[in-house]
């Protein structure tokens, strides 16, 4: 079992599409005929036989579990990036009789939800992959834009072992080349230290989105610097700026108090135990002077 991954929809397309060709030309040389087909969303097609991807959670699919367990233990719903192998396409009405992989449980999806949520399953997208395993995980992503994020996923998927190609345009290889030249781009064959330098050229490169918390606090500090309130309308989740800007003031207001008598009572409790020591060390020095005179001294220091 093999999970491709690809770090954009528009690399993951045509890999999904050439891996689909190869399969299907094998198959209806096997079988003497041409495989049945439906149209699935992102202009693509499945035919019988294909691995496919849905792409939206859903309830409305009873689930048949697979008679050799009894289980469903992939869940009993469809579920978004559940990948499945396509039992029959069924021109006539658009659906598809799917077993998903994994836990072999099967179901028919009609035609206007395989329009809608239903792609290819050969390549996904990194993003689409959390959650899935397989054997073996083979990640390829852009040299230039991949991100750190995508790695995560990308090179967890695979429970034996897992794989990244990085690819590189080659030189010339840009609109203009295609437009205006007859010649092709040469490839070229990098050493492991230009590799490793891509490697750690994608770790630094973060895409996270900044929470809701941060798109707050920095919608806070811009009022605080003279910001319009309207500036800002979308930043507290539907809360009106001027209110939320209140309530940050007093609550702001409330941790400098309790900071402040945090600091003053710290200060009172060492007070009082430099003063505890002072008298320690006088009591002390009392007994000393009434060990040295003879007496028997208590001395009490108020």
């Amino acid at each position: 079992d093999v999970l491709v991954m690809a770090d954009q929809w528009k690399r993951a397309i045509p890999l999904n599409m050439r891996i689909q060709n190869i399969y299907r030309i094998a198959m209806e040389n096997e079988l003497g005929a041409s495989l049945s087909y439906v149209p699935i969303a992102r202009d693509m097609y499945a035919y019988t036989g294909d691995i496919v991807m849905t792409k939206d959670n859903t309830w409305d699919y009873e689930l048949t579990p697979d008679p050799a367990t009894g289980e469903l233990t992939g869940g009993d719903v469809v579920t978004n990036a559940d990948r499945w192998r396509v039992l029959a396409a069924d021109p006539t009405d658009g659906s598809l009789h799917v077993r998903r992989l994994g836990d072999n449980a099967e179901t028919v999806l009609d035609a206007d939800y395989v329009r809608e949520h239903v792609v290819l399953g050969y390549v996904g997208t990194m993003h689409a992959a959390q959650g899935s395993t397989a054997e073996v995980g083979l990640a390829i992503g852009d040299a230039a834009t991949m991100t750190k994020n995508m790695l995560y996923p990308g090179m967890t998927r695979g429970e034996l072992d897992n794989k990244l190609y990085l690819t590189v345009a080659a030189a010339g290889e840009n609109e203009h080349h295609h437009e205006h030249s007859d010649t092709d781009p040469q490839p070229r064959v990098y050493s492991d230290i230009e590799a490793q330098a891509m490697f750690m050229s994608v770790l630094r490169r973060d895409d996270r989105q900044r929470t809701a918390l941060a798109v707050a606090e920095e919608a806070l500090t811009a009022l605080a610097a003279g910001d319009a309130h309207t500036d800002h309308s979308d930043a507290f989740g539907g809360v009106h700026p001027y209110a939320a800007q209140l309530v940050h003031s007093r609550a702001g207001r409330r941790t400098q108090w309790a900071q402040e008598y945090s600091v003053e009572l710290a200060e009172r409790s060492a007070h009082q135990d430099v003063i505890d020591r002072v008298q320690e060390r006088a009591r002390d020095r009392g007994r000393d002077i009434g060990r040295e005179r003879g007496e028997d001294t208590e001395i009490s220091i108020e």
